[in-house]
């Protein structure tokens, strides 16, 4: 019994020392082939110049178009067709207020021109027949006079009810809201059974597709923004980044408390993420340091935004040893403005870090400068 114990203790002590040394070699042959990678790199020099500042701002997205439907006329709501959210087309049929009063007016002229027409048709007959007598000398030129007198004024009657029934078609067309563009209801004002007055907002409606950005600006530093700058936004919902330029500049402040709306117009590429008005948004614009400010600025230590590398919670980038090897420097950022960022510490200017390689960097690898 005590001999087999001992062949098992033997046998489980050779495999063993097999399955280190099996190790030891791997990582020989590990170490080895290490040894032998040399991955191509180019490199750049940590910048020292004045970076462009930067004003940032919060706004929201919006769309480009939006519209209010306002009544024109006075009556009650007697139909809404459409609720908050719906997608409606230009043209569509929004509400129909009520018109019972247009046409009671509109049976009324309609009665009075039937009956010009009537007392026109006599008179022509009774102008004819005088014509008739005042040729054979048997009426005046009074009387003929006086018959052309009142089919004139007959046709004027007539033409007075003609427009006013034109007045009220137009104004009972007033009462058929409809959209005036393609887009969404955002707004609903006004419910079933309510009296609307001219000029009261019934609709709110946006255009889909189009979409700005709208930021307000402290006065400290509209004046330092032009039209044409780029913009680097960021939604707070998901982080993404949208690029835009600066469209229109709101020079007035005096009812938004000292601040400035300011909108820009979002990139092509921008417009092709998924976007909803009222998006808060977070805006970056760069300002350029110009020459009378380099004197009284200090020099940002910065570097190529696309070389830095995130380990977690750690920001890092690769830098050069002395030995050409690859080593990764963990630093504090700062601001981002373009394509540079900021670097606070972990660098010093001068100093070379990888920009772009041909393979995965690694700590230790060796790596060829082209």
């Amino acid at each position: 019994m005590k001999y087999h114990t001992t062949i098992k203790s033997i046998a489980t002590a050779l495999i063993t020392v097999v399955i280190i040394m099996s190790s030891c070699h791997q990582e020989e042959v590990q170490v080895a082939a290490d040894d032998t990678t040399v991955i191509n790199v180019k490199v750049n020099k940590v910048g020292s110049d004045n970076m462009p500042t930067a004003i940032s701002a919060t706004g929201k997205i919006q769309s480009s178009a939006r519209v209010n439907v306002a009544a024109r006329m006075m009556g009650y709501a007697q139909t809404i067709t459409v609720d908050l959210g719906d997608r409606v087309r230009q043209g569509q049929r929004l509400a129909q207020l009520s018109v019972e009063e247009l046409n009671n007016q509109k049976s009324q002229i309609n009665a009075s021109i039937a009956e010009l027409n009537a007392m026109i048709s006599n008179v022509d007959k009774n102008y004819n027949r005088m014509k008739a007598l005042y040729d054979k000398k048997s009426a005046t030129q009074k009387e003929l006079d006086d018959i052309s007198t009142q089919k004139d004024a007959m046709a004027a009657k007539l033409s007075q009810a003609k427009e006013k029934l034109n007045e009220l078609n137009t104004m009972m067309s007033y009462a058929t809201i409809s959209s005036p563009i393609n887009g969404v209801i955002v707004e609903k004002m006004i419910e079933q059974g309510e009296l609307v007055n001219p000029g009261r907002p019934m609709f709110a409606i946006e255009g889909v597709g189009r979409y700005e950005a709208s930021v307000m600006i402290p006065e400290s530093a509209i004046s330092q923004i032009q039209k044409g700058e780029k913009v680097k936004l960021t939604l707070k919902s998901t982080g993404e980044i949208l690029e835009g330029k600066i469209a229109k500049i709101n020079t007035s402040a005096l009812r938004t408390g000292g601040q400035y709306e300011v909108i820009i117009d979002l990139s092509q590429e921008a417009q092709k993420k998924e976007l909803f008005s009222g998006m808060y948004v977070s805006a970056e614009i760069a300002i350029p340091v110009t020459s009378q400010d380099q004197s009284a600025s200090t020099s940002t230590i910065t570097v190529d935004q696309s070389a830095i590398v995130h380990k977690g919670q750690l920001v890092g980038i690769y830098t050069i040893t002395d030995d050409q090897k690859a080593m990764l420097r963990f630093i504090r950022t700062g601001k981002t403005i373009g394509d540079q960022v900021e670097v606070l510490s972990g660098l010093s200017s001068g100093e070379s870090y990888i920009l772009t390689a041909d393979g995965r960097l690694y700590n230790g690898v060796k790596v060829n400068i082209q």
